[in-house]
């Protein structure tokens, strides 16, 4: 009895044991999770203040980008520079907010280090009983288990916070990148002006632009003469009227050369330019000589071009507006030098003259060249009109192969049609035939089935005849069963006799090995209790040592949290489980032992048992 009462009382202390180990297992766990915790908040608070100090870099360098720019007016660069300033400081706050949430995260980190600490504080525990111990580590663990619920939900709170304050940062950067884009568009703007100013400052010419006069436009049936009195009458309506410098204006129609008007202003020393469709030159008025020669890949390129854009007009609009856009189209440009008052030379009739020859001339030319193009597109057109010939007979020929393809499929439509009618009849042969054949088959099936059933009927004479010689045998071996019986009833008691005879001499015999066991178990029990003692002692100062290395690891946690040495902690977490396995690995051979004694000792059971009969 004492032997099964002091093993009863080792197991109690070991699954005592073991849940003991099993907690400071999930207290070790909870400790890990928060320093894994406070890595991750002093990295995001790492990661928060580098993301800051970029984005406060960034506004210092555009602040200074801003204000070091000479293009800007003085008022929005202020306003810019105001609103960036408003921008870093609230970022500022945001950051101070940021270092607040990550010092309130280590103050609550630093007073469970504290309760910690007063946890382990205490006296030492082989001066407490087991309950004592039992009730100060569950107190413990309850606290410490609802102290880190609690800062589980403190530190999501803080998360919630920090994801609202990012999206607000989020925020402010995109409003900074908008109002970085409206000073670029403003600097762009600023710049396209300045730029204007500064062309507008340095040109030395003007350029004017006039739009065509219906006197201007001449019909079809052209002629030198009246185009030179028409001439002479604008350049007096010129004088008299006292407007503007005059303009060249050619005008074309749907592909031809309708009329010309070309207009001068008499002025004294001032040299005119000409600008037609082709080409353009530039005279003082009073030089002799004619202008110079013109490239008639120019002159032709130009006339295409012009004869391009009337013809895209009138196809686009209406025919309403198509007099206002044809001005608007052919608006032709002059340009004036204006030379030092000085410079201003005598005009000359004669040389006007001679000038405007040599315009009328040029334009003739250009009349022949378009003359040619036409002819050109005539031929082109000539090409057009032989190649849709060519792709129309090339139709006819394709339509003519299609109808010879559809005949040549019908007539082998037909062959294939007339091929499975030969066939339909001589599958009808075929089955005709074996419908012949299969009745003749039933007829002898018939005849057959009749002699069968005669055959039957003889054949069931036969069986009532052996069925009575069956019946008669059947009586015979029945007697000779009864009297088998009455012989096996008297074996079998002569068996259960010498049955019985036996087990009872077993029962003796296993009372002995009983006995005998019994008096070997009383003295391996005494054994293994007494090692077993041992072994439970030796466990406990290992658990002993296991608390206090426990200790040190949480002291050293404790040290090293504000440090993140991470090799020191490695080190510390490989000892207290090398230290632990070792312990483990003594408690398994311990068991290992106690195991095979038993099976040994079951073995040397089974073995009397067989030696025993």
């Amino acid at each position: 009895m004492t032997a099964i009462s002091t093993c009863l009382q080792c197991v109690a202390y070991n699954e005592q044991l073991n849940r003991k180990a099993d907690e400071i297992k999930t207290l070790e766990e909870h400790v890990l999770k928060l320093a894994h915790k406070l890595q991750d908040e002093s990295r995001r608070k790492e990661e928060a203040q580098e993301r800051l100090s970029d984005k406060v870099i960034r506004l210092n360098d555009y602040a200074i980008k801003i204000r070091e720019g000479k293009n800007f007016s003085v008022a929005s660069t202020v306003k810019s520079i105001h609103s960036l300033d408003g921008k870093k400081s609230a970022i500022i706050y945001l950051l101070n907010i940021y270092t607040g949430f990550i010092n309130m995260a280590l103050r609550v980190l630093e007073n469970l280090e504290e309760q910690l600490q007063s946890a382990t504080d205490r006296r030492p525990i082989s001066e407490l009983s087991r309950a004592e111990v039992d009730s100060i580590i569950g107190r413990d663990l309850e606290r410490i288990h609802s102290q880190l619920i609690e800062k589980d939900m403190k530190i999501m709170e803080l998360s919630d916070i920090i994801l609202e304050k990012e999206g607000h940062i989020i925020e402010l950067q995109e409003m900074c990148h908008e109002q970085g884009e409206l000073m670029q568009a403003k600097a762009r703007a600023f710049h396209i002006i300045q730029q204007k100013l500064l062309d507008l400052g340095t040109r030395t010419t003007r350029e004017d632009s006039t739009e065509t006069d219906a006197g201007y436009v001449f019909e079809s049936s052209f002629s030198p003469l009246s185009s030179l009195q028409q001439q002479q009458q604008k350049d007096q309506r010129h004088q008299n009227d006292s407007i503007l410098p005059g303009h060249a204006v050619v005008h074309f129609k749907m592909g031809q050369l309708l009329g010309i008007s070309i207009c001068l202003d008499q002025i004294k020393g001032f040299p005119i330019v000409w600008e037609f469709p082709t080409r353009k030159f530039r005279r003082p008025i009073g030089s002799s000589g004619s202008p110079p020669p013109v490239d008639p890949s120019e002159e032709y390129s130009s006339i295409i071009e012009d004869d391009g854009k009337i013809q895209d007009d009138l196809d686009a609009n209406d025919v309403g507006n198509a007099s206002s856009l044809y001005k608007k189209k052919h608006r032709k440009k002059v340009t004036f030098d204006l030379p030092p008052r000085k410079e201003l030379g005598i005009d000359n009739g004669q040389e006007e003259g001679d000038d405007i020859m040599q315009a009328f001339i040029d334009v003739t030319a250009e009349n022949d060249q378009l003359r040619q193009t036409i002819q050109e597109m005539e031929k082109c057109a000539s090409n057009s009109q032989n190649h849709l010939s060519q792709l129309h007979t090339q139709l006819d020929e394709m339509r003519r192969d299609c109808r010879n393809q559809v005949l040549k499929a019908r007539a082998s439509m037909q062959g294939k049609i007339r091929d499975l009618e030969d066939k339909i009849s001589a599958m009808n042969t075929g089955h005709t035939n074996k419908i012949e054949h299969l009745n003749a088959n039933i007829e002898t099936l018939r005849a057959d089935r009749e002699w069968t059933l005669e055959e039957n009927a003889r054949l069931l004479k036969l069986l009532d005849s052996y069925k009575q010689k069956l019946s008669d045998a059947w009586e015979t071996m029945g007697a000779r069963q009864e009297e088998n019986k009455k012989l096996r009833s008297k074996l079998d008691n002569d068996r259960v006799l010498i049955v019985q005879l036996a087990d009872d001499l077993e029962e003796a015999q296993q009372t002995a090995n009983i006995l005998l066991e019994q008096k070997i178990s009383v003295l391996d029990d005494v054994e293994r209790l007494k090692e077993a003692l041992e072994a439970q002692d030796q466990y406990i100062e290992l658990l002993e040592k296991d608390t206090v290395i426990y200790e040190e690891h949480v002291g050293l946690l404790r040290d090293s949290l504000g440090t993140s040495k991470a090799e020191r902690k490695a080190l510390i977490r490989s000892k207290a489980y090398e230290a632990k396995l070792r312990a483990l690995e003594r408690e398994k051979e311990q068991m290992n032992r106690r195991s095979n004694g038993k099976t040994s000792f079951e073995n040397c059971v089974n073995t009397g048992k067989l030696e025993l009969p």
